[in-house]
């Protein structure tokens, strides 16, 4: 993995990336040197993670080769070349006669320095997008649609110069960019969200099981294809089976907002289809679980020194053995105890402690601390069974 470096000139984080060996000669080198564009080293993690992921998509984009742009696409390029004039000149129209220019936009006289750099525009606006190169056909298609655009944005440029600043009323007419249909599987959708979000593995499985089976019961795995009326169908069918609407709200649709936010920051989709679904529940609720009882907690731990139930595993004997009285005696929740490692076990200013740290696994808090060992649990020979494991 390409390891961060900060540039002694700038102070501006770098990387150097190993060209694929079979993209050298698409790529014309053997190494890339990209800017992660950030000097604080806190911030060289996220900023990682979104240019490998860039770099990623331009090494598929090389591998299958010139993409193809449908009509859609194309007017959504255009409709950005349309939306940058206007910002540009949005406060100072430019005093030259902007008829004029507009008609040598639409007339495509050569050489004329306006469509030259519209079509070099064009050019960095798929890069931003990952699309290293298209077909020649949704070339000059894409530098037709963006040289009218131009021309349109300079006849409402002109419009402003006169002092009337009314909203262009073709505007609309520019669709917003989306990626091609198979652009953005469910499956890549948690991978993104996982990779710049930094989730922990314990976090990460749960997330991909749920939008898994939500692609099951939808009959496809396409984000962009998720509509809001399917995050309904999705929900009503959650409630059907019975799931606590808290349940449904805190986790099912956290898992999608989560991911689906990730997508459209990442400009991988141009909205969040869960945004203003809503899980309604009741003022009662379901009632909250009660503590165990001192008899119910004598009970489960007494059980773990009855002889397991045949065909159980190594693994699960011993957690049937021990879990329970680490739980008791530490306040410890259960995955926070079952993904102890041998080296979690040590001695810490004489005192042997169990440290719980996000190093094991999923850790809610993301703390590390350590847990001084009850008596009973040494008596009852747990650093034996460590010094084994």
């Amino acid at each position: 993995m390409p390891t961060p470096y900060r540039d002694k000139k700038s102070g501006v984080f770098k990387v150097r990336v190993d060209v694929p060996s079979d993209l050298i000669a698409v790529v014309g080198k053997k190494e890339l040197r990209r800017s992660l564009g950030v000097r604080d080293a806190q911030d060289v993690k996220v900023a990682y993670a979104r240019l490998m992921l860039a770099i990623e998509t331009e090494w598929e984009a090389a591998r299958n080769g010139p993409l193809t742009l449908t009509h859609r696409q194309s007017l959504a390029l255009a409709g950005e070349q349309y939306a940058r004039w206007l910002a540009r000149y949005r406060d100072d129209p430019p005093p030259v006669r902007l008829d004029l220019v507009a008609e040598l936009l639409e007339l495509s006289l050569e050489p004329n320095p306006l469509i030259r750099f519209t079509v070099d525009s064009l050019g960095d606006d798929l890069k931003s997008k990952g699309i290293q190169e298209v077909t020649p056909q949704s070339k000059a298609r894409a530098n037709d649609d963006a040289i009218r655009a131009t021309a349109q944005a300079v006849r409402q440029i002109e419009k402003q110069a006169s002092g009337d600043y009314r909203p262009d009323p073709d505007a609309s007419r520019f669709p917003k960019w989306v990626n091609d249909a198979t652009a953005l599987t469910f499956t890549e959708a948690v991978d993104l969200w996982a990779k710049l979000s930094e989730a922990a593995p314990g976090t990460v499985k749960p997330f991909r099981s749920m939008w898994t089976r939500m692609g099951a019961f939808l009959g496809h795995s396409d984000a962009a294809k998720l509509s809001t009326d399917d995050v309904r169908s999705w929900r009503d069918h959650l409630m059907a089976e019975g799931h606590d609407p808290r349940y449904i709200r805190e986790s099912y649709m956290a898992a999608l907002h989560a991911v689906l936010n990730v997508a459209v920051s990442e400009g991988k989709l141009t909205a969040n289809s869960a945004k203003g679904v809503k899980v309604y529940v009741g003022k009662s609720g379901k009632p909250k679980k009660r503590p165990f009882t001192d008899d119910e907690a004598r009970t489960i731990l007494l059980a773990t020194f009855d002889t397991p139930p045949r065909g159980l595993t190594p693994t699960h004997k011993v957690a049937r053995r021990w879990v329970p009285w680490l739980c008791a005696y530490t306040g410890a929740r259960v995955g926070e105890m079952t993904q102890l490692r041998k080296e979690d076990v040590q001695l810490v200013d004489d005192v042997r402690c169990l440290v719980i740290t996000p190093r094991a696994g999923s850790q809610k808090l993301g703390k590390q601390w350590a847990i001084p060992l009850h008596p009973h649990l040494l008596e009852q020979g747990f650093l034996d069974f460590v010094r084994k494991a």
